[in-house]
């Protein structure tokens, strides 16, 4: 029978009941007498046999309808009603499993055992005093030892001599510093050469990827100085970053030491490109050059320089304006 609505409750309830009026009223609710009767019978005997069971005892039935009874009609839908569900809950379980009781056990014990080992570990022993005798040495001919004289020994290098070398790795560091921390975007270059150098460079600096046809240039391919210049500087920043030199460099630099005396904008890039070269130590610098002196590489100035050679040119190709965000934010950060 569906026990889903109130009149089917009320049936059941009938069926239960011992009032000599129950038959008329379920014959009024509309169940047969006969219906009636073999379901008492079939009730009776799922209870006897649930009271034969040997999983069913007077206990097991009393906490059966503690149980009903706390959860319908004695129900506290309060905050203290949910901790005692809680804990009733918590202490049927503590009492069904003997493993889940061996784990709280553990926790408890473990709970109260850490303090006290802390306590234990923080106050230790205290340190016994020992009395150590010790036989003095003797005391040495020279209570200090002298310091060496080229500590304070003048600096008397010659300066035709050339830079010295920590001036050379000064300029060196600082080169390294700004190429590896200075973002810009990729970019294609055009069909021209130095858009093509740019390109090259750009992706050189921010991934490494050096292409192997800046190993080789052959003078009848490069058409002028400006690409002269964007190829060293490139071969340089490689140079200066892995210790890598490149042939090409032979074949470059002769062309630019005429170009550098002109005094356009292409000039003054060939003669930073030149300086470059001497404070790498590639090309012997001359008498009282100072690699400290010069600009990091990538700096405002060379930019500067780079867009009035294309303007001079009367070239604005975009793959420019795209290299032209590798400037640093600041004008005078390096050249």
């Amino acid at each position: 029978m569906d026990l889903g609505d109130e009149r089917e409750a009320r049936v059941l309830e009938l069926l239960f009941s011992r009032d000599p009026g129950a038959e008329s009223e379920l014959a009024h609710l509309g169940v047969p007498s006969g219906e009636a009767d073999a379901t008492r019978a079939w009730l009776a005997r799922v209870s006897r046999e649930a009271r034969a069971s040997p999983w069913i005892s007077p206990e097991r039935e009393e906490a059966l309808v503690r149980r009903i009874l706390e959860r319908t009609t004695r129900e506290d839908l309060g905050l203290r009603g949910e901790v005692r569900l809680l804990g009733a809950f918590l202490r049927d379980r503590l009492a069904s499993s003997a493993l889940l009781r061996l784990v709280a056990a553990s926790l408890l014990l473990e709970l109260f055992a850490l303090p006290v080992v802390a306590f234990l570990l923080r106050s230790g022993e205290p340190e016994q005093p020992r009395l150590v005798f010790e036989i003095p040495r003797e005391a040495p001919d020279e209570p200090f030892a002298p310091e060496p004289e080229e500590s304070l020994a003048p600096d008397l290098r010659d300066p035709s001599e050339g830079p010295a070398q920590d001036a050379l790795e000064n300029a060196a560091r600082r080169a390294r510093f700004v190429l590896t921390t200075r973002r810009g975007p990729l970019f294609e270059g055009g069909p021209e050469l130095a858009t093509r150098l740019l390109a090259a460079r750009a992706r050189f600096l921010a991934r490494g990827s050096f292409e192997s046809w800046l190993e080789e240039a052959p003078l009848a391919e490069v058409p002028g100085d400006l690409e002269r210049v964007l190829w060293i500087e490139v071969l340089l920043d490689r140079f200066q970053l892995t210790g890598e030199r490149a042939r090409a460099l032979e074949a470059l630099v002769p062309p630019l030491v005429s170009a550098r005396e002109r005094g356009d904008a292409v000039s003054a890039l060939a003669r930073g490109a030149i300086d470059r070269l001497f404070a790498c130590g590639i090309q012997a610098p001359p008498a009282g050059f100072d690699p400290e002196r010069l600009e990091a590489p990538l700096g405002s100035e060379w930019f500067d320089l780079l867009g009035a050679a294309f303007a001079a040119r009367g070239e604005a190709p975009p793959a420019l304006d795209r290299w032209m965000e590798w400037r640093p934010m600041e004008r005078g950060a390096g050249r």
